[in-house]
């Protein structure tokens, strides 16, 4: 039985079709279910009507890439913001399939055209396979420990210098694979965020600091403040002394105060030249 004869007209719709999305002949010609150059080249003789319709295509194909290639056009912040993404571990077939990213035609152009890109792409690519091939496989204990680890305080990137912890780049693929683990860690963040925030405005509290400096100069210690009624929490205090370099400094004016007064005491003298009652 002899092979049934290609739809021309199908042919000839499909190839106008794509050509007005912005393909060109010689795209076309290299697909195995389409026609070669030659052939398409004689239907166009053949058939006036189709050869003025492959025409308007080409002239709307040629419109579309024009706009594409200002769109996608290379610049420093998109091959940053394109790098970038690849080293935090997203594939590249996925970005040339993501709004605002390069398609992948605009990015083999990027390739030929900036042979620094090329470069650069080929480390982020390699550095991405690196980190996945080292990182710990996602659980639930896992996912456990850093959202605690979050809570806590622990930037991102101290994660990864912790011996069986995820560093930025899985992180940022958990997140995206695991939606849950997503919503855990913004809560964890956030919570973090608060936590910090609440710390310095206990730190920067006039009365607060006074209360414990006072405390300490009679012979207590910071944490033994936390316990006094109305005071912070000893976590507080303690975040405080880090991220707050004036309390800081003033809770160790108050140790050395205290120290000098029981030094003075304990001689005899009393510190009464510093101002304090003998």
């Amino acid at each position: 039985m002899p092979a049934a004869l290609p739809d021309r007209a199908g042919l000839m719709a499909r190839i106008e079709a794509l050509l007005r999305k912005g393909a060109t002949r010689e795209w076309l010609a290299a697909q195995p279910d389409l026609p070669c150059r030659r052939t398409v080249l004689n239907w166009a003789l053949a058939d006036p009507n189709f050869r003025w319709r492959l025409d308007e295509a080409q002239r709307a194909g040629a419109a579309v890439r024009a706009e594409a290639r200002k769109l996608h056009g290379y610049t420093y912040d998109k091959a940053e913001a394109f790098l970038r993404r690849v080293r935090l571990g997203e594939r590249v077939g996925d970005l040339v399939r993501t709004p605002g990213m390069p398609t992948r035609e605009a990015l083999d152009r990027w390739r030929r055209e900036h042979p620094e890109f090329r470069q650069a792409l080929t480390e982020a690519t390699r550095f991405a396979r690196f980190d996945r091939r080292r990182a710990p496989r996602y659980s639930e204990a896992m996912s456990d420990r850093v959202i605690l680890a979050l809570i806590r305080g622990a930037p991102v990137r101290r994660l990864a210098r912790e011996p069986g912890m995820p560093g930025p780049t899985t992180l940022a693929a958990w997140r995206r694979r695991h939606p849950e683990f997503d919503g855990a860690v913004r809560i964890a963040l956030f919570a973090a965020h608060r936590a910090r925030m609440k710390a310095r405005r206990v730190t920067e509290d006039e009365a607060v600091v006074d209360a414990v400096c006072l405390h300490i100069f009679c012979g207590g210690t910071l944490h033994s403040a936390s316990q006094q009624p109305g005071l912070p929490r000893a976590g507080a205090l303690y975040k405080g002394m880090k991220r707050d370099p004036a309390f800081a400094a003033r809770v160790r004016e108050a140790y050395a105060d205290r120290d000098f007064f029981l030094l003075g005491k304990a001689r005899g003298t009393g510190p009464n030249a510093r101002g304090y009652p003998g």
